[in-house]
C-alpha cells in the first residue's frame, strides 16, 4: 500500500507580522493539507519550503507532520501499528 504525495502548491503567509513558509499536498488524491513553519524572514522562505519537500519525500506521509492529521489517517494508523500489536500480544499468551 503505498501512497503517494502530490505538491499542490508553494507560497508563504503573514501573520501577525511573522513569515511562514507554506506547502500545501494531498495524499491519494484527499483533501488537500498545509505545512507551514516559521522563518525569520521573505528571503529565507525558498529554502524552507525545499527543506520541507525534502522532508515530505525522505520520510513520507506516515509520518504525522507538524501533528496535523485527519482523523480517517489516524484511525488507519491505528489499525495498522496499534491493533495489530494489541492483537498479536493477547494471541500469544494464549
Amino acid at each position: 500500500m503505498t501512497r503517494e504525495v502530490k505538491i499542490i502548491s508553494r507560497t508563504y503567509r503573514k501573520i501577525k507580522g511573522k513569515y511562514y513558509a507554506r506547502v500545501r499536498r494531498t495524499i491519494d488524491d484527499s483533501k488537500p493539507l498545509d505545512i507551514m513553519r516559521q522563518v525569520e524572514n521573505k528571503s529565507a522562505i525558498k529554502p524552507k519550503q525545499a527543506e520541507i519537500e525534502v522532508e515530505l519525500q525522505q520520510h513520507g506521509p506516515a509520518r504525522l507532520v507538524a501533528g496535523k492529521v485527519t482523523f480517517r489517517q489516524l484511525a488507519q494508523y491505528a489499525k495498522d501499528n496499534i491493533f495489530v500489536l494489541l492483537f498479536t500480544t493477547i494471541r500469544r499468551r494464549k
